[in-house]
């Protein structure tokens, strides 16, 4: 079994999550997030394509020559979806018309069919963001009061933190890029935390089992390093196998894939730093009998 010394590098770990965090909140508050119409309000358009004369370089130029400002323009397979940000549902149907014309212009000599074409209003998209919110409360809390419940109320505080340290650099990591932010990013961050909180549930109870098989004279912080080194391997091969699985889907799951799978990887990534370093922290007590057994 490894034996690192986890508490000479704690105040480090600490510190640096905290600058980590700090930087990750001024970035969000800067940049902000690149919302999609999933929370804007837009038009989602999809075509296919025979052959593979089209290219989402080609369809951008065609929609930055109609002077359309918010787009995005996503590929898989043989399937084109266009996103077009709109607030106004009445200029929906008219701006639909001149893209599908202008698409069919430019690229005349490829068979094009518009297979989807759907609006989202800013109303309704104002209903999935409170909808999204609710839901990341709701899994935060029944997640915090399953730790209380099945621990106890130091080891719930510890969990706090170490899951707002993996949501914010995760809100930072998708800032700074300027992801995406739809439905599936909080879909992203709900995996995030459901997979941070399950590493620091097996250190949690590791650690609370040798507080009952250790000697009095051992003391808080020695118990809590001899639990995180009983844990290492199974955190690293559990992490490093499910990097991989996720880093598949990177290089190979296309552009409507990446932006979900990069979330996750950061996530788990910064997940698993936290369970070793955040979590345990308000656990850390000279005096042994001030954490139940």
């Amino acid at each position: 079994m490894r034996n690192i010394p986890f508490n000479k590098y704690r105040k480090i770990g600490v510190f640096t999550s905290a600058f980590v965090i700090l930087f990750s909140v001024l970035v969000v508050l800067v940049n902000g997030f690149n919302f999609s119409i999933d929370f804007t309000g837009g038009i989602v358009m999809e075509f296919k394509q025979k052959g593979d004369e089209v290219t989402p370089a080609g369809v951008r130029e065609s929609l930055k020559n109609l002077r359309i400002q918010d787009y995005s323009v996503q590929s898989s397979g043989d399937v084109m979806i266009v996103r077009i940000g709109l607030k106004d549902q009445t200029e929906a149907s008219n701006l639909v018309q001149r893209v599908k014309e202008r698409l069919i212009y430019d690229f005349e000599k490829t068979a094009l069919e518009f297979i989807k074409i759907d609006f989202v209003s800013p109303q309704i998209s104002k209903e999935l963001g409170a909808k999204a919110v609710f839901a990341v409360l709701i899994s935060l809390i029944s997640i915090l009061l399953y730790i209380g419940m099945r621990f106890e109320l130091r080891y719930s505080l510890g969990a706090i933190l170490a899951l707002l340290h993996d949501v914010i650099l995760t809100l930072g990591f998708i800032s700074v890029f300027s992801l995406s932010f739809d439905i599936s990013t909080i879909a992203a961050i709900l995996t995030v935390v459901g997979y941070s909180i399950n590493d620091s549930v097996v250190i949690f109870d590791r650690i609370r089992e040798n507080f009952k098989l250790s000697q009095k004279n051992i003391s808080c912080a020695a118990i809590i390093e001899k639990s995180l080194n009983a844990t290492l391997s199974r955190t690293i091969i559990t992490s490093t196998t499910t990097l991989i699985a996720i880093f598949a889907i990177i290089l190979i799951g296309g552009s409507i894939l990446r932006p979900f799978a990069l979330i996750i990887f950061f996530g788990i990534f910064v997940g698993t730093i936290s369970s070793i370093f955040i979590s345990p922290i308000t656990l850390y007590n000279k005096k042994r009998d001030s954490i139940k057994k």
